[in-house]
């Protein structure tokens, strides 16, 4: 990887190679919804051999703003484990960049804006991506980020929509509600297919007491009005909240924090019944938000949840981090309400316990990573299968070493 940066220009640009045996093995999972999670190969080829570049930027910047291309992966939120919008759960992929490179100070606030536009080229539909988040930040005794996201995806080949390449990237600064796109549309009915998700977050840093909270909740639809946004708040609603206290103990050394992420399909559809599509990325003219075999979004996926739990050390030598995470995939979707029967489905869940160590050792920097993972109900039953039937497992083990060094 090498990285080159003056007043002017960002560059950066990182050739790489991958071989994997991609062995076959059942997810047991046919509902195409659940198929887009992370426990299925991403890919159908054996082997899988894939190489290029990524991580690969070219930024013209001057003063903190900047403009330009780049494939490099983006995390948008203040989470570690999962992120609403946009995390690196998948490759990069290539898109156009505007915005802030780095925070701009005004006094006691400082604020970033990005704008990012792209092809989603490695997706079935291959729609435009378009995003845009904004935040302020207040440094006082205590620092506070009040920040939103905003992003949509449009057209593809799996749409019936047409819309043009200048629409799409100003979808996000067009109206918020669907009433005042009928307006502008002289009154005709916007089409739906457009998938805007929209969310606000705030975090806060208390560095007396060495802790830091963050919450965001977004939505995943257009609202009729204002009025139609706060009768419903929790219409196809999601959450993700979290802290991380350093100094545990009055040890300045220890960490310790805890991460849910809420994204269990919601009480009220979103949109028509004949549809029948869940909340929070789950249509499949965009081909549930997959990337290279991989959703960029939360990784959990539709109507799920998953948290976090995480203790550790860490220092200018060494670092140690331990944690378990439990999470659950068709938490409603796997309920059945059928009056013939008096039980209930239960949803697919994960387990999975992972120590992670890093260590500097005459100028390189080590890792070691150990994980476990038990999954249990594999598949999620469905309307017609007895859930008294046990249902599959499968545990499985991962190790990782590998080290680095940086020449300056």
């Amino acid at each position: 990887h090498f990285d080159y940066f003056n007043n002017y220009l960002y560059f950066s640009i990182e050739p790489y190679f991958f071989i994997s045996e991609n062995l076959v093995f059942n997810t047991q999972h046919t509902d195409p919804i659940f198929q887009a999670l992370n426990e299925r190969a991403a890919h159908s080829e054996r082997p899988y051999i894939d190489g290029g570049l990524r991580e690969t930027q070219l930024i013209l910047h001057k003063n903190s703003i900047g403009i330009g291309l780049s494939n490099a992966n983006m995390w948008w939120g203040s989470g570690i484990h999962n992120s609403l919008h946009m995390s690196n759960n998948t490759s990069g992929f290539n898109h156009f960049f505007l915005g802030t490179t780095s925070e701009k100070k005004v006094k006691s606030f400082g604020y970033n804006l990005k704008y990012v536009f792209s092809k989603l080229d490695k997706n079935i539909a291959e729609p435009y991506y378009t995003g845009l988040a904004g935040d302020v930040t207040y440094y006082g005794d205590q620092i506070t980020t009040i920040g939103f996201f905003r992003s949509f995806l449009s057209g593809g080949s799996l749409t019936t929509d047409e819309i043009s390449l200048r629409d799409a990237m100003l979808l996000p600064f067009e109206a918020f509600f669907k009433k005042n796109l009928y307006e502008d549309n002289n009154n005709e009915d916007p089409s739906d297919q457009v998938d805007q998700t929209f969310s606000l977050f705030i975090s806060t840093l208390l560095p007396k007491h060495k802790l830091k909270l963050y919450f965001e909740i977004g939505w995943d639809d257009h609202r009729w009005d204002i009025y139609d946004f706060f009768q419903h708040p929790d219409h196809s609603a999601t959450k993700l909240l979290g802290f991380r206290k350093y100094g545990l103990f009055n040890n300045e050394n220890l960490i310790i924090g805890f991460e849910y992420t809420d994204l269990v399909t919601g009480r009220y559809p979103n949109r028509l019944e004949s549809e029948s599509t869940p909340n929070w990325y789950g249509r499949d003219v965009f081909d549930y938000y997959l990337y290279d075999g991989r959703r960029f979004t939360a990784h959990s996926g539709t109507d799920s949840d998953d948290l976090l739990f995480y203790i550790g050390y860490l220092s200018n030598e060494n670092d140690i981090i331990i944690s378990i995470n439990h999470e659950r995939h068709g938490v409603v979707n796997s309920v059945d309400l059928s009056l013939e029967t008096d039980f209930f489905y239960v949803p697919e869940y994960k387990i999975e316990f992972k120590i992670d160590m890093r260590k500097k050792y005459q100028n390189y920097d080590i890792y070691f990573m150990y994980e476990f993972e038990y999954l249990d109900n594999l598949g999620i039953p469905i309307q017609g299968i007895n859930p008294r039937f046990n249902r599959p497992k499968r545990k499985s083990n991962v190790f990782g070493i590998g080290f680095s060094k940086t020449i300056k």
